[in-house]
This record gives structure tokens, sequence and C-alpha cells, in this order.
């Protein structure tokens, strides 16, 4: 089995936050409130020394680091300016391709948020659950305000400033996505956006989630796509149902390979798994004592690795088992077996891959030996070009 030379890394840059979302998976771990507020400029500088280690010793030719939190503008204009402006120059000394992205809730942008953001060419993801009557029942302030129209108002502060953001929605699947979708594409002018499965484990299960994603793959098919906009997990699921790599950690088999960058220095996995309970991400390796390629070696992050490749009994045996890749891991987690089960959602996932695959089953046609293609326009076209002539037939 191949480890991953990381040339990724997800940097944890504040451990706070400055609005009180109802279902965020990082305050379910109660040890985040040891991390520092926000990263020292200590702990930036070793860690722009790591990755110039990394590039030079495995001799990568391209690197990407996402800031996120918490709220990573709480970071702050200087120490991103300071840190980005480092980050490039590593990229300029080393020849390696350097790519910076920041994942937001929108609230403290402004117009020299978006000067920084424009000057070192940072890829910038808000999140927007939608409406206001969806967005403002989870996204508030600590004194019970919905977000949603500052959201709003620094979506259109980006454009206006020549950034398209990405735009990101956690699914409400007590509603219709129609609403989300609605919202997002005519009121907002969204071209790509994702809508994401509600996190939960057997310890704390969701609601079903089938109705839903049922619906939104038929919004996406037959109405989005011929337009070119792309809903991230419709479009994962179609190219997955064709045998290609939907690229996606909720579902696709492959493995979760993330090293992620605590506040204090501290590396960890995938930081989504912190919903298994206080201290379960915690490898005890940090960034002033070990390289990255160090955590490859450590428990905690290994048992992830091996867990996301070893699928349950009832996965190895389902149709969808490339295509589904048993779920998102975080969602296969119970106190009892650990993740040695399938997704919570499981039934909820074959129904949707099931009603997926009837959707396009009548509209793929071989182009050659064991290769497939979706011929009409509403299938392909929020599909990128490799993988709409790579794929393989289900």
């Amino acid at each position: 089995m191949t480890l991953p030379i990381f040339d990724y890394l997800l940097v944890k840059v504040a451990s706070r936050c400055n609005i009180d979302c109802s279902y965020c998976y990082w305050f379910r771990d109660q040890t985040v409130y040891s991390q520092p507020k926000v990263m020292s400029p200590e702990v930036s500088e070793r860690l722009l020394q790591r990755i110039a280690e990394q590039i030079e010793r495995h001799d990568l030719k391209r690197f990407s680091v996402l800031l996120h939190g918490g709220e990573p503008l709480l970071w702050g204009k200087a120490r991103f300016r300071a840190f980005a402006e480092a980050y490039l120059q590593i990229g300029a000394a080393t020849g390696a391709q350097m790519h910076l992205s920041v994942t937001t809730n929108g609230l403290l942008i402004d117009d020299e948020w978006c000067e920084l953001f424009s000057e070192f060419s940072t890829s910038v993801t808000v999140s927007i659950d939608g409406p206001p009557e969806l967005h403002d029942k989870n996204r508030v302030t600590f004194d019970g305000r919905g977000t949603h129209s500052d959201v709003l108002k620094s979506i259109r502060l980006l454009r206006s400033k020549g950034i398209e953001p990405g735009l990101l929605s956690v699914a409400d699947v007590g509603s219709a996505p129609d609403l989300v979708v609605q919202h997002l594409v005519h009121e907002v002018g969204a071209k790509h956006f994702d809508i994401l499965i509600p996190d939960a484990t057997y310890d704390n299960p969701a609601p079903s989630i089938a109705g839903y994603y049922k619906r939104l793959f038929d919004l996406w098919l037959d109405e989005l796509a011929p337009k070119g906009i792309g809903v991230r997990l419709a479009k994962g699921i179609a190219v997955g149902l064709l045998g290609g790599d939907a690229k996606l950690e909720s579902i696709g088999y492959g493995p979760i390979q993330t090293c992620a960058v605590m506040p204090d220095g501290s590396l960890e996995p995938l930081d989504v798994l912190r919903i298994a309970g206080n201290g379960s991400t915690k490898t005890g390796l940090n960034v002033f004592d070990n390289a990255f390629q160090a955590v490859t070696a450590n428990d905690v992050w290994l048992k992830a690795f091996h867990a996301s490749l070893n699928l349950p009994e009832k996965c190895q045996a389902c149709e969808f088992r490339n295509a589904c890749g048993g779920g998102y891991l975080p969602h296969r987690y119970s106190t009892e077996n650990g993740y040695e089960n399938p997704s919570v959602y499981c039934e909820d996932l074959i129904e949707v891959f099931e009603h997926s695959w009837q959707r396009i089953a009548a509209q793929v046609s071989l182009s050659g030996p064991g290769r497939a293609s979706i011929p009409i326009a509403s299938a392909i076209a929020s599909l990128d070009d490799e993988s709409a002539v790579s794929v393989t037939s289900h």
C-alpha cells in the first residue's frame, strides 16, 4: 500500500469562530478550546519552513494550502500577508506552483481582504446555506442574529473586485433542495457550488437524506448541467457511476490522506474525524519536531487511512462500491466499532446511487471497449473534459 507524499495541507489558522453554527463539527471536540485562538508567527514560520523542506525533499512540482478554522479571517490581515508573501516566495525559490485558498463564513470580508486575496491569487470559498429562511436557522451570531444578509453582501463585494467565490452549503434535508438551488443560481448567480451531506455518526444519527439528494441529482442533470452550472456532489455521483474518479472525500473509493495543521502546529488527520470525540485526532506530532511525512507512520493517522481503503463487508459486496467508497469516513464511526461500519447513511446512499444510475443509464452509449460516453448535453455540460472522455461504463 503506497502512502501519500503530501502536496496539500489543511491549515487551521484560527481555533475560534465569530458565529455559532448549530451543526459545526469543529466544536464537537472540546479539546479545540485548548488550542491558541489563532496561529502565532512562530508556528507560521516553522510551518513555512516545513513546506519548503517538503517541496525540496520530494521534488514537488506543486503545493496547495487551504486556510481554515474556526473562522480563518480571525487570523488577521497582517498575519495573512506575512504568510502569503513567504509562501509564494517558496514557490519562486523551488519552482513549485503554489496555490493558496481559504474557506470562510464571509462576515469579515471587506475591501482590504479583497485586495489581499487578489494580490496573492487566493481562491475563496464562502459558506451560505441557501435563502435566509434556511441559512439563518443554523448560521447565526452568538446573540442569535441571522447572518445571511451579511454573507450576501460579502459575496457581492468579492465579485465587484473581480473575485468569483466558490459557494458551500450544508443540506437542510427537511426542506427541498430546490430552495437552495433557486437561491444560489437565480438570486446569487452561482455557477458552481456544493451542498454537503450533514455530518453524523452512529452515535449521533441524522434524518434520511435519500429524497433530498435524489431530487438534487435530478435538478443538476435536467436543469443545471445543460446551462453549465455545476453541483459538485451531483457531478461526483455521475462521474463515479461511470467509473471515473469523483475526486471527493465524501464519496468514491480511495484513501483519506489529508494532513491537517492545528493552530499550535500539531499535525493531525482529516479534521472532520474529530466528531468521533474529544482528542480523537491527536497524534502527538507537530511542525517543530516532525516533518509532515511523519504523520504517515502515526497510528491515529494510519487508522483513518486504512479504514478508508478497507471497507466493511457490506460495502465490498455492494454494486456501488467504487462509486460510493463506503461514503464519507467520519460518517462510518461508532463508539462500538470505530470505522468498521458502512456509512450511517448507507441505505440512503444506495437509494441515491440507484436512482442516479437509472437516470443516466439510458443515456450512456459505448464508444469503445469498456468505454462510455454520455451523448446529450444535459449530462456532459458540467463534467470536466477529462472525466467526460476517460470514464468506464458501470
